[in-house]
This record gives C-alpha cells, structure tokens and sequence, in this order.
C-alpha cells in the first residue's frame, strides 16, 4: 500500500496518482515504505536483544540471589536472611524516592535507545515516589514484627 505524501491517503501498491488528491505518489511513496521497515527492522532487532538478554541475566540473578539466601538462612540465620532482604528493598526504595530518573533508567535500559533524552512524567515520579514510600512503611513493619519475634526470646 502507497501513501499519498500529500494527503496521507492509502493507495494501491500500483497507484501512481493519489486517488483522493492526484498528485503523483509513486517515488515518495517507496521511501516512506522503506522508512517503516527501517524502524519495524530495528524494533525486531531491539527485542530480540532483549529476549536474549533475559535469557543471560535473569536466570544468573536468579540463581545468584537464591544462593546468597541459602547461604545466609544455613550458615547466619533466618532472620539475617530477612534483613538482607529488607536492605534490597530499603535500597529500591530509597532509588524510587530520592531517584526515580535512576530507577527508570535501570527498568528501561536495554528497551529504550536514547534513554537520556527521555523526561519523565509527574506521573510516573509521583507514583515512584509513592511507591517508595509505601516499601518503607511495609518494611518498617517487618522489622516491628521481627522486633516482636526478638523480645520473645
């Protein structure tokens, strides 16, 4: 299908005359073809990258964490253990309110190609920073709850 540069009309792939305008439409027409299977190229090529990347990272971060946890449950103690975890999530937290560009950054650096240029909404900083605050009070919990578990014995 050609789309007429004038008039933005769809035309057949044979079409040398826009149907709506009349202007001619057959040399144009190729380039804006080409440009889209340019950009449908390259967002291919993006997330392929990133599947592969999944398939590298998120298993090795996975066994790594799980190796830490057992770690630590066997050789310093269940509760050490949530610590640790309760320190991760401090950090993210932290990230989420004092740093939400960051944190952005981190979740989007291998989909988005000029991931400087991009501003961020007050939308997603304020639901960030939100979300930031509500790790910290969930985990100020856990540690009052882990207090109560320390008093008892």
């Amino acid at each position: 299908m050609k789309i007429c540069p004038k008039c933005n009309t769809a035309n057949a792939d044979t079409a040398v005359m826009c149907k709506e305008c009349g202007a001619h439409i057959s040399a144009e027409a190729e380039t804006v073809r080409s440009a889209i299977e340019k950009i449908e190229e390259q967002e291919r090529k993006k997330a392929e990258k990133i599947r592969l990347m999944h398939k590298i990272f998120v298993p090795i971060g996975a066994a790594l964490y799980l190796a830490a946890y057992i770690f630590s449950v066997v050789n310093i103690g269940f509760y050490f253990s949530l610590l640790i975890i309760a320190i991760i999530g401090i950090f993210f937290a932290w990230l989420g309110i004092h740093k939400p560009e960051a944190l952005f950054k981190l979740n989007h650096f291998t989909t988005i190609d000029n991931l400087d240029s991009v501003e961020l909404s007050d939308f997603y900083l304020y639901s960030s920073r939100l979300g930031g605050i509500i790790i910290i009070a969930g985990l100020f919990i856990l540690l009052l709850w882990l207090g109560s578990f320390a008093n008892q014995a």
